[in-house]
């Protein structure tokens, strides 16, 4: 069971990088979709059917699949895991209220200081940090569920 603290500094750092972790997102299935669309690649797959049928170790043309496909799967692990990540906080979000849903854009997708948060909620910053950190409660108990976080 990880610290009270550990889970609730995971979920701010996942709110800070959300908007980036979602412009990877895209640019992660850009890169495979050039990747799996690359002509002279799928010219190379061709290439390695003739290639393969020789004893004498791989070729250049089959090193050169075997690192495409390395790439490839890579790629793809990189975009589950940040697929993952947005969803756990999408599915945190659900559970807050209109008032802490607003704190926590405010505050983390759109990086306002708590002056500017006070403002637009119009709020007093006091009261925006106490919603931050009930928001953040829900959100811990949504990701990591109940047994997890009371579990002796």
């Amino acid at each position: 069971m990880k610290g009270k603290n550990t889970e609730i500094n995971e979920i701010e750092k996942l709110l800070y990088d959300y908007m980036t972790i979602k412009m990877s997102i895209v640019n992660l299935e850009r890169q495979l979709q050039e990747l799996e669309g690359d002509i002279s690649v799928q010219a190379m797959d061709l290439a390695r059917e003739a290639s393969s049928n020789s004893y004498y170790g791989t070729s250049s043309v089959e090193e050169l699949a075997m690192i495409r496909e390395e790439k490839r799967n890579k790629l793809k692990r990189k975009l589950t895991l940040s697929k993952r990540y947005i969803f756990q906080i999408d599915s945190g979000m659900e559970v807050l209220c209109e008032a802490e849903k607003q704190i926590i854009e405010l505050r983390y997708f759109q990086q306002y200081p708590w002056y500017r948060v006070a403002y637009e909620a119009q709020y007093n910053e006091r009261w925006c940090r106490e919603l931050k950190s009930r928001a953040l409660k829900k959100m811990k108990l949504a990701i990591y569920g109940y047994n997890e976080i009371y579990a002796s």
